[in-house]
């Protein structure tokens, strides 16, 4: 159990630091308005993939790939998504440096933003099932294994 545990470690860390639109947006909200207001948008994007990887374990992960459907609807939706946050950084002006803009400060993305960006994100379902097919299907008590899983993406 022990290797297994490891090994999901390993997988948990490389699926949360690896590149993507929820890593981006985090990174910039960092970079823009510092580490602690960008801590609700990575807090709810880490509750989103927490979600993800059981909701993955239970079942709804098969329930998804089986109806294409529902993963064309997901695509969609993670598409129109994306395009609106695309959207939103491109209309984000520049800060003036002498601080007497008029202008309204930029509000971080929060809570809700980082939850919809994983959810709605392709490659957070993709990872979660390879990691759920690769370290709990294969596994028994299979409860136990997810157990262990949705901890460690969690604290990943």
């Amino acid at each position: 159990m022990f290797s297994v545990i490891i090994s999901m470690s390993i997988f948990a860390l490389v699926g949360a630091i690896s590149p993507g639109p929820v890593n981006f947006i985090a990174t910039g909200t960092g970079a823009n308005h510092g580490f602690v207001k960008a801590l609700p948008y990575v807090f709810g994007a880490t509750i989103s993939y927490t979600l993800i990887v059981l909701f993955s374990g239970a079942g709804i992960g098969a329930l998804i790939t089986d109806k294409s459907n529902v993963a064309k609807m997901i695509q969609y939706a993670g598409a129109v998504y994306l395009l609106y946050l695309s959207y939103k950084i491109s209309m984000i002006r520049p800060r003036q440096s002498d601080g007497l803009s008029s202008e309204p400060a930029v509000i971080p993305p929060g809570l809700l933003d980082g939850a919809l960006a994983q959810g709605l994100n392709p490659k957070a379902w993709l990872v979660a099932m390879s990691g759920v097919g690769l370290f709990v299907a294969e596994n028994s008590p299979q409860i136990i294994y997810l157990a262990f899983c949705v901890l460690l993406v969690f604290l990943a």
